[in-house]
């Protein structure tokens, strides 16, 4: 399946934190973090501005991101055992650089 995010909206795989601790214990889902770390599989054209003018995003493609934890509570995508999300560019919060 191939998504193209609209307007200002960016698909991400979402990257899932390691389920078990070192000691070898499982940690349950109700004491896990939402994941808030995945790589930028699409971008959207990007938005106008006020006055009309058409800004792209800065967020490409196959850069590794932070977003916001809420954020991934919308518009799941599940495809071959990977978890896509599609949130607004507004909701990423970092880039992370190697």
């Amino acid at each position: 399946m191939k998504i193209k995010p609209l307007y200002d909206r960016v698909l991400i795989e979402v990257l899932e934190e390691n389920q078990t601790l070192s000691s070898g214990l499982i940690i349950p889902d109700s004491a896990k973090k939402k994941p808030t770390k995945g790589i930028v599989k699409a971008v959207g054209s990007g938005f106008f501005k006020a006055n009309g003018e058409h800004e792209e995003l800065e967020i490409k493609v196959d850069q590794c991101v932070l977003f916001n934890e809420w954020a991934a509570n919308s518009n799941e995508i599940i495809e071959d055992d990977k978890k896509f999300i599609i949130i607004k560019a507004e909701d990423v919060l970092a880039i992370i650089e190697d």
